[in-house]
């Protein structure tokens, strides 16, 4: 459309019966004109492609992570294999991540609940967005009742100030017999808590043949 509008005025210049320094004059204030209207056009494109950008940053800095958790068991030893992807190459900060192992038939809000109680806190968590308060109580692997387990991964939210576009994972082992727990299927959650965004979690089986 743009294109057709200066034809046409090409054509009415030079088609009418104009002086030379009229066309000359026409042909001037047309070149001002198209000039004016392409820099306009170019501003507004530079408009659209910047308002893109941003929106690209804020979709990526929504982007979850994703998240994996694997048990492998020899005898009384036991391995939870986590592993995190941030596939946005947006960086992004975890401020706590966790995992918490519990019968698989339990209700991980009453378990937590168990915890809180267990370590005397005057904390009212009942949904998991607020599992992080218990970061600034819970430094080091707890374990409650032979049935519960809280473990700080402090590798994701520590030793991993950001994650970009890499994959970092982090293995946690221990021997049951010292752990001891109960004979069961148990459930192992992981939990992410990034700086901006929602929490992720996911869930693996540990079966415990013995105590």
């Amino acid at each position: 459309m743009f294109s057709f509008c200066l034809i046409v005025i090409g054509l009415l210049i030079f088609a009418t019966c104009w002086t030379n320094e009229t066309k000359s004059l026409l042909s001037q204030y047309a070149g001002i004109i198209v000039t004016g209207v392409g820099f306009i056009i170019a501003i507004y494109q530079l408009r659209l492609s910047t308002n893109q950008y941003f929106d690209d940053l804020k979709k990526k800095e929504k982007d979850y992570l994703d998240l994996i958790v694997e048990s492998k068991t020899d005898e009384n030893f036991h391995s939870i294999k986590t592993q995190v992807f941030n596939k946005s190459g947006k960086n992004k900060k975890i401020k706590y991540s966790f995992l918490l192992l519990t019968k698989q038939e339990d209700n991980i809000i009453e378990d937590i609940q168990s915890i809180i109680q267990h370590l005397n806190l005057d904390l009212q968590i009942n949904c998991s967005n607020n599992f992080y308060q218990l970061k600034d109580f819970i430094s080091k692997p707890l374990y409650i009742g032979n049935s519960i387990g809280f473990i700080p991964l402090e590798f994701y939210f520590k030793e991993n100030i950001r994650i970009s576009n890499e994959n970092p994972c982090y293995t946690y082992s221990f021997d049951n017999n010292e752990i001891k727990l109960q004979k069961g299927i148990y459930s192992i959650r992981f939990f992410i808590y990034p700086k901006k965004g929602c929490h992720r979690s996911t869930v693996d089986s540990l079966i415990i043949k013995k105590n």
